[in-house]
């Protein structure tokens, strides 16, 4: 309803209708980034996946194998490691990391999130972060599976 007094109004832009079941849900097409390894994430590391695709995480953010840390451009998934961090010499110095300018990362609510979801991901939900990640934690068991032909989603 609209508020006079203030000139405010309440929307609510999700909720359209009840209507019977439709069939399933077909979203767009896309891959996600797929974290390899377990740690903190780097800027240095980030700064790569930029060309490949939107982050939905930060820099110094810990991840773990399995956890999407962002969209792919292609509608293949990509695996990656978002911990990798700068090999230094003595000619090199960190103070060169401090420059790298990030775009920034793509956040969702509780319900972009649900609706983000493919069949073979889950959604995790703590009181500090929603974290999206796959069904299968290990790389090299979904691979196997994948060449196997078997599913990789939940049962």
């Amino acid at each position: 309803g609209i508020n006079a007094e203030y000139m405010g109004g309440v929307m609510n832009r999700i909720f359209d209708s009840y209507r019977p079941y439709a069939g399933e849900f077909h979203s767009e097409a896309r891959g996600a980034l797929i974290a390899t390894s377990p740690g903190e994430s780097t800027s240095y590391a980030l700064e790569n996946f930029q060309s490949r695709g939107l982050m939905f995480i930060t820099a110094k953010t810990q991840v773990y194998e399995g956890m999407v840390f962002g969209e792919s451009n292609t509608v293949q998934d990509v695996e990656g490691s978002p911990i990798k961090a700068k090999q230094l010499t003595n000619v090199r110095s960190t103070a060169k990391d401090d420059f790298i300018v990030l775009k920034e990362p793509k956040l969702m609510n509780l319900e972009e999130s649900i609706a983000y979801l493919r069949k073979d991901e889950l959604l995790e939900v703590t009181p500090h972060s929603l974290r999206l990640r796959k069904y299968i934690l290990s790389c090299d068991e979904r691979r196997k599976k994948r060449k196997k032909g078997l599913d990789i989603g939940p049962p």
